[in-house]
Formats: structure tokens, sequence, C-alpha cells
């Protein structure tokens, strides 16, 4: 049994333990998407054991749970800081300071060799599953047509994934009335075909819009980050993979890497737990950094079978100068990513770019290619990444607008998303909404997109600080037309 609940804990969810507080309680915490819409920290939680207790035992943990959580946040609006002494005061134990490991892989279910527990990842029952009260875009267009269950039920991609892989995560996973995940995923390339009837009505729900202003830099960006996800083609993706297919992607990836060129060159650390890990000196560094991807918890990612033997054939590549990095065996079977500290988003794409013709080369000369097609353009796990696989964020300082009544509607009005940075006061990540992402817009379309939001922040953060009175609400106003 899965019994969950939505909580809002800005505060408490910013501290460095808290995913070690959740595994304390027995919780998997997932930040949920209206948290970039308006509602800021609130997080989906629910019982991370499964077995071995009743379903009562089970709902009542989570409520104890939810309540210690809650009081933990309650504590620390009434201007509460040491978490230690908070915890101690709920009969928790939680370390503080130096950032902890995760949990070991075999303690989440969906990370060992095991599927998720739940709908079966290789065969559909004769009938829908009842998806009335489920909360996602695949739950929704089946449930309004029925009839598209029945066509693709039975149906396999030539590399063998079944209709029941890719919405595995929506069945399984109920979410939240609130907020829509897309409930389904790619288990290879060719699942954007076969079963097009799905996937298709999930990619038209996307729009899209594109301003275009100058290429330089927003006057109040401090830095930038952009990234590409890709996949090699005909290899199943990550949903989808054995172990063996995850090492091939390994062996075949660390090839590509290794013959970049002289600024790009670098280094590749396989995950800690993996074969031939980085020591724990290099995890600590990476850790710090943020370069470092962890295990995940969220339910609909453990079950749509990304996380499986969790964390092999997995690592990070980081170059000398470390402004670029590369991610194996995550969410796609390749991240790359660019980080400027100068705020100059354009330089920072230019960069990418070379990155990732100097590894089509290496993959071309060697007989493989990145998964894409003429209609969807680069193919991703996600449906939200088809096209350029492209995301960019800006790190805005945004001291006096960041405060104002209407901050929100006016990022909702120019179709970004802005995350507080909880360790750098007056600092927002922001980046496109992933509703105004398309396959049809090609990474200038979305820098252009960025940076003209990027610039009418800048543009009314100096009025604010020239005295200037904003009515932001009607900001937003302005801008929606």
């Amino acid at each position: 049994m899965i019994a969950s609940m939505a909580i809002r804990i800005p505060l408490l969810s910013q501290k460095q333990e808290f995913r070690t507080l959740c595994q304390q309680l027995k919780l998997q915490a997932q930040l949920c998407p209206c948290s970039d819409l308006g509602v800021p920290g609130v997080w989906e939680v629910q019982n991370s054991v499964r077995l071995g207790s009743s379903e009562v035992e089970q709902v009542n943990s989570v409520i104890e749970a939810c309540c210690a959580l809650l009081e933990l946040e309650a504590r620390l609006e009434r201007g509460g800081q040491d978490l230690t002494d908070l915890t101690q005061s709920l009969n928790l134990e939680v370390a503080t300071g130096e950032a902890k490991r995760p949990r070991p892989p075999e303690e989440v279910f969906g990370s060992g060799d095991a599927e998720f527990p739940g709908f079966s990842a290789e065969t559909c029952p004769p009938e829908m599953p009842d998806l009335s009260r489920h909360h996602s875009v695949m739950a929704e267009i089946l449930t309004a047509d029925p009839t598209i269950y029945q066509q693709l039920k039975d149906l396999r991609t030539p590399l063998g994934v079944s209709f029941a892989r890719c919405i595995k995560p929506g069945v399984d996973t109920v979410g939240h009335s609130f907020f829509k995940m897309i409930g389904a995923a790619a288990g290879d390339e060719y699942c954007y075909d076969v079963f097009a009837k799905l996937f298709d009505p999930i990619i038209a729900r996307r729009q899209v819009r594109s301003q275009v202003v100058s290429g330089s830099p927003a006057p109040a960006v401090v830095s930038v980050q952009v990234s590409f996800e890709r996949n090699i083609s005909q290899l199943r993706f990550t949903p989808a993979m054995t172990l063996e297919e995850r090492l091939q992607v390994e062996q075949l990836l660390c090839g590509a890497l290794q013959s970049l060129p002289e600024h790009l060159a670098g280094e590749y650390f396989p995950l800690p737990g993996s074969f031939r890990p980085m020591t724990e000196a290099k995890e600590a560094e990476l850790r710090a950094e943020k370069w470092l991807f962890e295990v995940p918890d969220a339910p609909w990612i453990l079950s749509s079978g990304r996380a499986r033997y969790w964390p092999k054939a997995r690592g990070v590549f980081l170059s000398k100068s470390k402004d670029f990095a590369a991610w194996i065996n995550d969410e796609n079977h390749l991240r790359l990513i660019v980080r400027r500290a100068n705020g100059d988003l354009k330089a920072a794409v230019s960069l990418l770019s070379q990155a990732e013709e100097a590894l089509t080369r290496f993959l071309l000369q060697n007989g493989h290619r990145f998964a894409s097609s003429e209609r969807l353009g680069f193919l991703t796990t996600c449906p939200s990444d088809l096209g350029a696989a492209f995301r960019a964020k800006l790190r805005s300082a945004l001291p006096s607008l960041g405060h104002m009544t209407g901050f929100k509607e006016v990022t909702r009005a120019l179709g970004i998303q802005a995350k507080r940075v909880a360790s750098q006061d007056g600092m927002w990540d922001i980046s496109l909404s992933s509703n105004q992402l398309d396959p049809s817009m090609d990474p200038t379309g979305q820098v252009n997109s960025l940076l003209f939001a990027a610039h009418h922040l800048s543009a009314l953060e100096r009025r604010l600080k020239s005295g200037e009175s904003l009515d932001l609400v009607a900001e937003a106003e302005v801008l929606k037309q």
C-alpha cells in the first residue's frame, strides 16, 4: 500500500539534513510541481516501507511522520535554526554538518534488480486499470478514451518495450489534484511511434511562446547552467535497460568523452558503489560542488525503472576546468552540462554545442548516433524533454522583486519557473516552465525566451530600487495580453 500526503514545508526542506530526516521517518519525498507555480515548498511524502505492517499501521506512520515534519517547520518559523535541538525534542536523531551519503539503494524499492512493486512492467491486464482518481496526463487521456488502452496494451516495440512499461509510473502513482505529472515514460526510441496514440496527445498538451532579445546577459544574472539530454539509437532507454545494456552505454560514452578536445578534456568518475568507484574524497568534492547525482526516491521515477541496478554503470565526467560535465545513465543515457559564473548564457550554449558536436562525430565514426526523429527531434525518456532536449537556467539577483506580492504571477505570465536559492538571500533560479517547451523549439528559441524573461525581471528590479512603486499583479496581466 502507498499512503501519500502533500505538505508545505519551505523552511525545513531547505535544510541540508532534510533528506536524512525523511529517511529516518521512513518517508520518500519529492517536490511538487506546484512549488514552481505560486505555492512554494510543497512536498509529496509517502511511506517508503510497504511490507511487514498492516494498511492501518502504514497510514498512521505517514500521519505521525508528517506531524513531526510540520512541527519542525513551525519551530523554524518561530526562529529555531539548529535542527539537532529541534529533532532531539521530537526524539529524532539527525546528524548535521557534512552531508551524509544517501541510504543504501537496496532499501529503496525500484533501485535494485527487481522491478518496483505494483503494475506489471511486461504485460497489461485485459481490462484497463481504474485511473479515475489518478492525476496525470496519461490517466486523463486513457480515461477519456479507453479504446487507446485496448489498441495498445498488447503491442511491443522492435526492442521489446511493452505498453505496460510506458504507463507503469502513472498507474503506480496516484498524484495530486492540484498538479498533473505526465504519468508515462518511453522505454526506447520506437515508443513514440508504436504508442503514438498515447504519446502524441501528451506532447500536444504543451504550448510555446518566444520573444527575441539581444544576446547580452541581463544585468541581474550572476550565473547560468545549460544542458542537453541525449540517448543512443538502437539501445533501450533507462526505464527498460538491463544491467548489461547500462554497462554497454557506459563503456561507449566513456570512450566518446575521452575523445573530447583539450578545452573540454577531463576524467570520468563512476558513482560510489559502482564498478571502479571514485574515492570518498572525490565523492565529497563533487557533492559539495553539486556535480554528483543521487539515487532518486520519487515514487514515479522508481516505478518507471530508471533507478534499477543503482548505482552500477553510472558516473560523472568532469572537465579539468570544472565548467563542463556529463552524467551517464541517470534519467537518459547522457546529460551534458555547462555552468558559467559570468551570466553569459550564449557562451555557455556555444560550449555545450561544441561538446555535443564532438561526441556526435565520435559516435558516427563508431557506428552509433544519438536517437532522433524528423517529427520529434531528439528522443528522450520523458516526453517533456523532446525536441532540442535542452534546458537552461539562470541565477538572478532579485532581492526586492522576489519578496513582492505578485512576483509569482509575473513569472507565470513570462512562462518561467522561479525557485529561491536557499543558501543565497535574494537569489532566484529561473528556467522555462515545462509547458513552454515544444519539440519545434531549438536552443536558440529557448535562450531567447529565457533572456526575454530575465531582462524583464531585471528591469522591474531596477525600477523598485529607484523607489518606484509597482503593482506586479497588474504587470502580470499586461504580460498575458
